[in-house]
């Protein structure tokens, strides 16, 4: 998506400008976030992993100067929602619903 904004942001057609330019503003705000909370969840396993989520990071803020202040205020939940949901999964609870198999005509297909 930030390839597409770099890319297409100063295309002739203003159609096109427009649909990038409605397409990143989640790029702005709850990506950014996300990236920065997904940044502290991997630090602790590979810090290859880390180093370059931050480096992706940095470029949206470049690119996005107030990105910054959305990141600041989403990420501790986004942090705390994902740390929450890797308790419950070893349980057993998942967000799934149960899987079930309905069979019809098992008389037909015995005969």
């Amino acid at each position: 998506m930030l390839q597409g904004w770099q890319r297409y942001q100063d295309y002739p057609d203003a159609g096109v400008r427009e649909r990038f330019a409605r397409e990143t503003v989640k790029l702005r705000t709850a990506y950014t976030a996300a990236l920065r909370a997904m940044k502290k969840q991997f630090r602790g396993f590979s810090e290859t992993v880390s180093r370059d989520i931050r480096a992706l990071r940095s470029e949206v803020v470049k690119e996005f100067g107030n990105a910054r202040v959305a990141a600041m205020v989403g990420w501790p939940l986004l942090l705390w929602t994902s740390r929450r949901k890797e308790k419950r999964l070893p349980g057993g609870q998942t967000c799934e619903p149960p899987m079930f198999i309905e069979r019809r005509n098992w008389g037909e297909a015995s005969a």
